[in-house]
């Protein structure tokens, strides 16, 4: 069922784009022990955890934790600054950290405020890269 799924997206992306995802970022619902082998069968280089970047092609997973915002509730939002406010502290010294923004995030003005903080801090010793140059620099 899960392959079937993955498949049918990824031939939706192909007939409207003219070629195939170079990745997949799961929804959390989706995310399961079946999802990385099931993209490596469908050729899809890479795919994400909370803490790592999985490089399907050459099978290796990449330590990087991800900071996310959630924006759904006053509690979410409140939670949400101070998590990424610890985490910016924490994974200071971390190579490769990255940000999940949602459209949702940028309604709020605290919450775009803290993404720019985190920004400016990860960007002050690290160099801005894609999934595919993360994976080619490792």
């Amino acid at each position: 069922m899960l392959e079937e799924r993955l498949r049918a997206g990824v031939d939706s992306f192909r007939q409207c784009l003219g070629h195939s995802p170079a990745g997949f970022v799961a929804p959390a619902w989706l995310y399961n022990e079946e999802l990385i082998p099931a993209l490596a069968r469908l050729n899809v280089a890479f795919t994400e955890s909370h803490f790592h970047v999985f490089d399907l092609l050459s099978a290796r997973s990449l330590p990087a934790p991800v900071m996310t915002w959630a924006s759904r509730t006053m509690a979410h939002r409140v939670g949400s600054l101070a998590v990424t406010a610890t985490e910016r502290r924490i994974w200071a010294r971390r190579p490769l950290v990255r940000l999940a923004l949602h459209p949702a995030d940028f309604g709020h003005q605290p919450l775009v405020d803290s993404i720019a903080r985190s920004l400016d801090a990860l960007r002050r010793d690290r160099q801005v890269v894609t999934y595919e140059q993360a994976c080619a620099l490792t």
